[in-house]
């Protein structure tokens, strides 16, 4: 696309190839030659998926100083690493706006503001993306990945997945496991 663009990071890349997929600029093939999706098999879908979970992944990361000055606040960089760090324990709205040493009232409007999102919603996204992630490449039981995710709970983290995704986390394992061993 541009001479620029050959020595970006591998996740720059992924982030214009999602781009210009979804604008229909490139071939789904051809990206998912690239990103790796089509060798297993998955097609056009799984491509899809894997790189909007890439998405995710850097827009919660803040990966680089241009995606955290693309975030507008130093406060909402922030709040995305302390998310990334923290997904796994028990954290709250109140817990992340005492971290920031804000209100839950500024955080909210903040991460609304240069997020698009609530910090409930930034906490449980991240959460369903580990949750997704552990139940495609993984043998542990629900419970457990509900654990490694921050769910105390194994029956709520089976109600939260089963709500965000439509289907129960151990039907998603059987429908979108990776094939390889």
């Amino acid at each position: 696309r541009q001479a620029g663009q050959q020595g970006a990071p591998t996740g720059v890349r992924a982030v214009e190839q999602a781009r210009d997929l979804i604008d229909g600029r490139h071939d789904p093939v051809e990206v998912g030659a690239v990103a790796g999706a089509t060798q297993q098999g998955h097609g056009r879908r799984a491509l899809l998926a894997s790189l909007a979970e890439t998405l995710i992944l850097y827009a919660l990361a803040g990966q680089t100083a241009e995606r955290q000055a693309d975030l507008g606040d130093p406060r909402a960089s922030a709040l995305c690493a302390l998310v990334e760090t923290a997904y796994p324990e028990p954290l709250s709205i109140g817990d992340c706006a005492r971290a920031l040493d804000l209100s839950a009232t500024h955080l909210t409007r903040l991460s609304r503001r240069h997020l698009g999102v609530a910090p409930g919603e930034l906490i449980l996204r991240r959460r369903m993306l580990e949750a997704r992630r552990l139940l495609r490449e993984t043998r542990q039981s629900v419970a457990q990945i509900g654990q490694l995710c921050g769910y105390r709970d194994p029956a709520y983290f089976v109600r939260v997945f089963t709500r965000s995704h439509g289907l129960p986390p151990g039907r998603y394992r059987k429908e979108r496991a990776d094939p390889t061993p």
